[in-house]
């Protein structure tokens, strides 16, 4: 009998580090959005560097 109480009270522990483990998901997932808006916000200053970065060797082929 004692032991169908600790198996009882063993799924019931279970049971809540599964809400744990939802909550961690729900937070990681807020993450990512936060990652997303950070990388759209990175894309406009990156395309801007990568226009110069092509615009320097024809600059240095005109030097020659």
């Amino acid at each position: 009998e004692t032991h169908e109480e600790a198996e009882g009270s063993h799924k019931e522990a279970e049971g809540s580090h599964e809400e744990a483990e939802g909550s961690h998901e729900e937070a990681k997932g807020s993450h990512e959005e936060a990652k997303g808006s950070h990388e759209e916000a990175e894309t406009k200053p990156r395309r801007k560097r990568k226009l110069l970065k092509d615009r320097e060797p024809i600059g240095k082929l005109l030097d020659q």
